[in-house]
């Protein structure tokens, strides 16, 4: 049993070492112990304590070079468990069933398998829309919304007028406000995996959506536009959350620890 302990703790803290090194040991604090200043290993215990992996012994030390215990080992691996993502965006992607035509006079789209084929029976610009399912948080980290990517295909008569992604906020009274706008108004005749990305991501929760309209211009009846995927691109902040009512972050990537329970142990 102790042969078998001893070869789970070390490959354990193996685990522990190299998923601080993966989410950027550069980013932990340093002097977080009294006792482990100096140490080889400061970088990552801080890092464990960033992620409320470990709190330490009551006299504010690590006891970096201790013997650890069963019951102490649960305590890491719950913790460890529960450690969100904090680097690298999140792709959310959808089918082409999520898109619609605005009105009715503006076509329709058929739906395929791989794609969908927006036309329409007379020549002119229309609009199509999507409104995306988005999680307000991953892993209890509230998220930032990037940009989005799509890909289609404008190749088959007619041009791709305008893309504007959109995001709202609604409020308990049913009116909305615009959080951040981005729009592209190049005329495109190609057939590309294209990315928008708003100047500063912002954050998204629970009272938010967004709203991504594709305004095609049809030359002639029965031109089509294809589109057959979209991926809203998220990024994790620093903000972590069960309640989606918290208050609005300032910044990406900036923490409140006064306001935020999540940020320490």
């Amino acid at each position: 049993m102790n042969r078998k302990l001893v070869l789970f703790v070390s490959v354990l803290a193996i685990a522990l070492v190299a998923a601080a090194v993966s989410v950027g040991s550069a980013y932990a604090t340093t002097g977080c112990f009294n006792d482990t200043n100096g140490h080889w290993a400061e970088t990552f215990i801080c890092w464990m304590n960033d992620n409320a992996i470990t709190g330490g012994y009551p006299d504010g030390g690590y006891h970096p070079n201790s013997s650890v215990t069963r019951a102490e080992m649960a305590v890491f691996m719950k913790a460890q468990a529960e450690v969100p993502p904090s680097t690298g965006d999140v792709y959310m992607t959808f089918g082409p069933n999520e898109w619609m035509p605005n009105y009715a006079y503006d076509g329709q789209v058929r739906y395929y398998t791989i794609m969908g084929n927006f036309t329409a029976p007379t020549s002119g610009t229309k609009l199509f829309q999507a409104t995306p399912v988005l999680p307000s948080s991953l892993y209890k980290t509230v998220m930032y919304i990037k940009g989005v990517q799509i890909c289609y295909d404008a190749t088959a008569g007619g041009y791709l007028d305008t893309v504007t992604i959109t995001q709202y906020k609604t409020f308990d009274d049913g009116t909305t406000t615009e959080l951040d706008t981005l729009t592209d108004t190049t005329d495109r005749t190609d057939a590309e995996c294209r990315q928008y990305f708003f100047t500063t991501p912002s954050s998204f929760f629970g009272d938010n959506h967004l709203t991504i309209m594709v305004y095609y211009h049809l030359n002639a009846a029965g031109d089509i536009l294809r589109i057959s995927s979209t991926s809203v691109v998220l990024q994790p902040s620093d903000w972590r959350t069960d309640n989606l009512s918290m208050p609005e972050p300032l910044a990406p990537n900036r923490v409140d620890s006064s306001a935020n329970p999540e940020s320490g142990r």
